[in-house]
């Protein structure tokens, strides 16, 4: 069960907290991030998608701020050494329709 809407949380809100793993949420998430991060890469060829995706399914690559996610890439999981590691911003409003029910009021959104 989540938080009701003016229950205090006294804990890190977590991955779990906001979204289902299901197919759709991960497949928006892969696909957004996917497109930030060919923009990221510029000129190089952009990076699998299947490595993106695998990425996005691990919860612990995930950090929550005040105004969105965070899926942080780590240095291998998408590119070479020399490429770095890399973010990309999902905002909560673009979010939206993939997070849990009980969750739009965790992330300051109304349903």
């Amino acid at each position: 069960a989540g938080q009701c809407e003016n229950e205090p949380i006294d804990r890190p809100i977590g991955f779990a907290d906001l979204f289902p793993l299901d197919k759709d949420g991960l497949q928006f998430a892969t696909d957004f991030a996917l497109k930030d991060l060919t923009r990221q890469f510029g000129d190089e060829p952009p990076p699998k998608q299947e490595d993106v995706a695998s990425v996005v399914a691990d919860p612990s690559a995930w950090l929550f701020t005040a105004g969105g996610a965070v899926v942080h890439f780590t240095v291998y999981s998408i590119a070479n050494f020399s490429r770095g590691e890399f973010d990309v911003a999902i905002p909560y409003a673009a979010m939206k329709n993939y997070l849990r029910p009980d969750a739009a009021p965790l992330a300051g959104l109304r349903r």
